[in-house]
């Protein structure tokens, strides 16, 4: 299960990201929180997607936006502080793009638990 844990210090996440190559260039998406990050890499387009990830949600937190990008995106809060994701077949089965892409490339990694901290 997906979730955001957000603290006095930062924010923490676990989040599953899809990382596949298209064109010659590899692709780490966050269904989830629909962004993505790409490097010539698996492991440095992983760390492209933490970096937008971390981004996302600091400008988030710094314009007191948090909540509401997540619940457009269809994440539902337990309490203030603690936000659980939406269903991410949910997420997939609903993008065409990514969707053709899983259907049609067997070299897929799926990174559950993927964690970032912002």
């Amino acid at each position: 299960m997906e979730k955001i844990i957000v603290k006095p210090n930062g924010i923490i996440c676990e989040l599953t990201a899809i990382t596949f190559k298209e064109d010659n260039v590899f692709i780490s998406f966050c269904p989830s929180l629909d962004v993505s990050g790409y490097a010539e890499t698996e492991q440095k387009a992983l760390k492209s997607l933490e970096l937008v990830i971390q981004e996302t949600l600091d400008y988030c937190r710094k314009k007191k936006t948090l909540n509401k990008y997540l619940l457009q995106l269809g994440w539902v809060f337990k309490n203030k502080n603690n936000a659980i994701s939406p269903n991410v077949l949910n997420r997939i089965s609903n993008n065409d793009y990514l969707s053709n892409i899983i259907q049609s490339n067997h070299s897929i990694l799926f990174n559950n638990g993927f964690k970032v901290s912002a």
